[in-house]
């Protein structure tokens, strides 16, 4: 009874210990330290297995010096390793005790392990490790004592697991805390680098919600940190969307108007995550108002320059005309030699000047194109004509691939045969002898793809990276360079995006070069977006809003004499009404009317109440105003045309 009473005490103190212990170990060096009491055996091993190694605590009654406690060390581990099922088991070996026997003091008189006796320690079914006895007498486990090994066994089992369950919890807790600090740093230190960036950044997600924006940023759209005025962002953004993939990098340049006028380039990087899948966009803002001014500046002197050289190089080629004609007195061949070499390069010097200025003007946005429906066939004939006889001094051919049957094309002539002549003339000079020049076209969606091919040296990928900058020239062979100013290519470049075409080279080297561009096709709607757009640049540019307003009377496809005066009428009663000289007033398909002027939306809403206040005809009316409800021409024109009325 009093053994019975002991043993109770023993599992009761396990219970208290599981619930009071924050960690395992007191708990396991409590547990090996009365194991011998309760089996009174001499050696003792407590071990908690994991996947790859053994934590293993021992105790003894004997010298630790006694190759008996190797022995039981040894078989310690032989048996874990057969009972776990594991030959690859790291051993950890802790702290050693040593509990005098009071019974009866042998140390020093064991030499032979004579019994042994190992245990698991499991919780439904999950072994957490295994506790060892050992003896040297023989037969030293009698049946009780191994029951009451049993009992105690399994409840240490439930208090280990507690402790264990705990002691994760507290571990992952600390883990989790470290990682929160960790990540708070992280985000302090990119905060305070993001927020001392001198250009502005915008992190979206997938929807364009707005994630981080810095200082730089708000201050360069005049924001704050509510954002209130957080549809400037939407309309940058959106313009960026608008012309190109969610998935590429996309750059561009705006104007800012308020509070002081500032262009900013932006650019717009996609973001990715697991499986390469798009998470939003990182959008980098950048203040280059003094860029463009010195650029301006730079602009502004040369066009000066050019202007200024442009009439004394005319009055110098006509002296020379002059004098070669003879009205001044006789030449003899080495002076008219001469003088051509002069004219020659007169000429050479006019062509640079005419180059530098239409290119000033085209970037000061002087040149207005002056589009209409257009053959693209009798552009390129007229074209090729001019380069015939080139091409037979040269002996290259020229051949015009152009099928029948293609659309017109909505565009500037003027601008396109600039444009073809620029990219023919540049694939002469690298065309050897016996070659040719293709021009080709094909349709792709909306646009008509011109191509000029030549059967050429080929340009490498490093020099194409060249080609469409200013001034930039290219080897025109191993023996002479071209002549000219470089600037061809950029003139037609930004030609070429005045009519919302795109211009790109495919080359290989030794298999020639094709100069590829895209114009638009004629539609019924080409006009009206092409003047809209033309609108929208102007208030972009000024940093106001826009308003497009469809007046529209309701008549069907079948218009009557009556609907044709009516129409006339509220053109009339329209223009009237309007109160900017700049805003426009169009007849639409003749059933319509449109109005384009520089207005917000509610102040659209206005006019168009205005209009009908003084109508005599009744109709209903539909508005669309840029920025907030689209940020090009034909997204407004559409959004105008699929709304209801009102």
């Amino acid at each position: 009874m009093q053994k019975e009473r002991v043993v109770t005490d023993v599992l009761n103190e396990i219970n208290n210990l599981a619930l009071s212990l924050d960690g395992p170990e007191p708990l396991i060096k409590w547990a090996i330290i009365n194991i011998p009491f309760l089996v009174n055996c001499e050696f003792c091993s407590l071990a908690l297995v994991y996947s790859d190694h053994a934590l293993i605590n021992y105790s003894s009654v004997i010298d630790l010096n006694s190759p008996v406690f190797d022995l039981f060390k040894e078989k310690v581990k032989q048996e874990i390793r057969k009972w776990a099922n594991s030959n690859s088991i790291v051993w950890q070996e802790l702290n050693t005790y040593i509990e005098e026997d009071p019974i009866d003091n042998r140390k020093g008189s064991l030499k032979s392990l004579n019994s042994f006796y190992i245990f698991p320690l499991e919780v439904k079914d999950k072994t957490l490790g295994y506790i060892t006895v050992g003896s040297s007498h023989k037969d030293a486990f009698v049946r009780f004592k191994l029951n009451i090994l049993e009992i105690f066994c399994n409840q240490l089992a439930l208090g280990l697991r507690s402790l264990l369950d705990r002691n994760m919890v507290i571990e992952q807790s600390h883990l989790l805390e470290r990682e929160k600090k960790k990540v708070e740093e992280e985000k302090r230190r990119i905060e305070a680098i993001v927020g001392g960036m001198k250009e502005g950044l915008i992190i979206t997600d997938n929807w364009e919600n707005i994630i981080t924006i810095n200082d730089a940023a708000l201050n360069m759209l005049d924001l704050h940190r509510n954002l209130e005025n957080k549809f400037a962002i939407d309309v940058m953004l959106k313009d960026l969307s608008l012309e190109a993939n969610k998935n590429e990098y996309n750059e561009k340049i705006i104007n800012i108007g308020a509070p002081k006028k500032r262009i900013v380039h932006i650019g717009s990087t996609p973001i990715f995550g697991p499986d390469n899948i798009f998470m939003g966009r990182a959008t980098l803002l950048t203040d280059i108002t003094r860029e463009k001014e010195i650029e301006q500046m730079k602009s502004d002197f040369v066009n000066a320059v050019s202007h200024e050289l442009r009439t004394p190089l005319t009055s110098i080629r006509e002296i020379i005309s002059i004098i070669m004609d003879g009205a001044v007195g006789p030449v003899n061949e080495k002076q008219i030699k001469c003088l051509n070499t002069a004219i020659n390069d007169s000429d050479r010097l006019a062509r640079i000047v005419n180059d530098l200025l239409n290119l000033s003007k085209i970037e000061s946005g002087k040149i207005k194109l002056k589009r209409a429906p257009v053959m693209i066939s009798q552009i390129v004939n007229q074209v090729m004509a001019s380069f015939e006889l080139l091409a037979r001094n040269s002996k290259i051919g020229i051949i015009n691939n152009i099928p029948d049957g293609l659309p017109s094309i909505f565009a500037d002539p003027d601008k396109i045969i600039q444009i073809l002549t620029n990219l023919i003339g540049n694939s002469m000079k690298f065309t050897p002898p016996g070659g040719n020049i293709i021009v080709n076209c094909n349709i792709s969606g909306n646009f008509v793809v011109i191509s000029v091919k030549d059967t050429g040296l080929g340009i490498s990928d490093e020099d194409q990276k060249k080609l469409f900058k200013k001034f930039s020239q290219l080897e025109a062979g191993s023996k002479h360079r071209s002549g000219g100013t470089g600037l061809g290519l950029v003139i037609s470049r930004e030609l070429v995006e005045k009519h919302g075409g795109k211009i790109w080279i495919e080359s290989e080297l030794g298999k020639g070069s094709a100069f590829l561009f895209t114009i638009p096709i004629f539609n019924e709607n080409s006009a009206y977006i092409d003047l809209i757009q033309q609108e929208i640049d102007r208030v972009k540019k000024e940093g106001t809003d826009l308003s497009l307003i469809l007046i529209d009377p309701g008549y069907g496809k079948e218009l009557t004499e009556e609907n044709k005066s009516h129409i006339d009428y509220l053109e009339k009663q329209c223009k009237n009404s309007m109160r900017r000289k700049d805003d426009l007033v169009l007849v639409y398909h003749n059933r319509a009317i449109i109005i384009i002027a520089e207005s917000s939306g509610e102040n659209g809403i206005k006019l168009a109440e205005r209009i009908m206040d003084s109508s005599k005809i009744k109709f209903d009316y539909k508005i669309k105003a840029y920025p907030q409800d689209g940020t090009a021409a034909e997204e407004l024109l559409n959004k105008l045309k699929n709304e209801n009325n009102r």
